[in-house]
């Protein structure tokens, strides 16, 4: 795709009379092309390859704190998600802090507690552990307790559907290991790779699939309002009739939610959210991976280039790059 400069763009002139935006889905050979001149900018680099491109001279490698969490998604439509202790189960069985040290390098950021709300900015919204919320900190036997507590058949199979195309590599790994956790608690998940279609016909196109147990998904941002969580978690916002992929439907923090969005006192949204918070920690919609670090490469002589943590933003200040010999 060839894109021109505005000259009459309202922050000035742009550094570049042509801009041209290459797709090349697969990661090695957007590195190599980078190492070889045929593209002077990427994103979406994998923390494996950091110190790897770190030692090419004329490549320049950038990261910020990331803004967008990676989950799986529990499909509430399901009979077997009756019990939300199957659900906590699938949450305690992973290592998720080992995850983000052996595949993400460190580059990532956990949340505890299993929400999506991430920066620390909007932390008062958050319960502390002293205010009832649970850590999911990895335990393994906890998750098999829970499972016999709630009379789980081992015989039971779960499906989750994994967008490949879509996720990174590294978080792909990250899924089988998971996977391989899941079978260690007596969870047998089997991972099948679908195109985003067939998982939206899935999940209420037609008609909800209640055998589509759980699914990948990442990319949207969490760091404004806790408001912001809302749409993904009401009963009138399940998809098709809004983002609520996982059918997670709670009437009772509905109407926490209505009464947050009437005031713009922060002290009196807080309880509020609180409130809300304390009930989706106890009956998970979602697992938390990872939020992962926004990581980018590009020809050293390229300037002006400011990497922020949402991956859907890398070219906000485009505008301002230039190329300098």
């Amino acid at each position: 795709m060839e894109l021109a400069a505005n000259e009459n763009y309202s922050l000035g002139t742009p550094g570049f009379d042509q801009v041209f935006f290459k797709i090349v889905t697969e990661s090695e050979a957007r590195l190599a092309q980078l190492q070889t001149g045929e593209l002077h900018f990427t994103d979406q680099v994998g923390a494996a390859d950091i110190e790897r491109l770190g030692d090419v001279d004329g490549i320049q490698v950038d990261r910020a704190t990331g803004l967008n969490p990676n989950i799986i998604g529990f499909n509430d439509a399901s009979p077997d998600f009756d019990d939300e202790r199957v659900k906590q189960a699938l949450v305690f069985a992973i290592d998720r802090d080992g995850l983000c040290e052996s595949v993400f390098l460190g580059f990532c950021t956990i949340s505890d507690v299993n929400v999506r709300l991430v920066g620390d900015q909007i932390q008062w919204a958050v319960p502390t552990v002293a205010e009832g919320m649970m850590e999911y900190d990895f335990d393994p036997d906890r998750a098999r307790q829970l499972l016999a507590d709630a009379g789980w058949d081992s015989d039971t199979t779960l499906n989750l559907w994994l967008m490949a195309q879509a996720a990174p590599e590294a978080v792909i790994q990250a899924i089988n290991i998971m996977q391989a956790q899941w079978a260690d608690v007596g969870l047998d998940v089997v991972i099948t790779n679908v195109d985003v279609p067939t998982l939206l016909d899935n999940l209420g196109r037609e008609e909800v699939n209640p055998d589509v147990h759980m699914f990948w998904n990442a990319g949207a941002v969490f760091t404004l309002d806790p408001s912001s969580v809302q749409p993904y978690n009401l009963c009138s916002t399940a998809y098709p009739n809004g983002p609520n992929l996982t059918q997670y439907c709670d009437e009772s923090t509905d109407a926490l939610w209505a009464e947050a969005r009437l005031s713009g006192d922060q002290d009196v949204r807080a309880p509020l959210y609180k409130e809300i918070f304390l009930a989706e920690n106890k009956n998970p919609n979602n697992l938390h991976i990872a939020v992962i670090d926004n990581i980018v490469a590009y020809d050293s002589r390229l300037k002006g280039v400011l990497v922020q943590g949402d991956h859907w933003a890398t070219y906000w200040n485009i505008s301002d790059w230039y190329w300098e010999e």
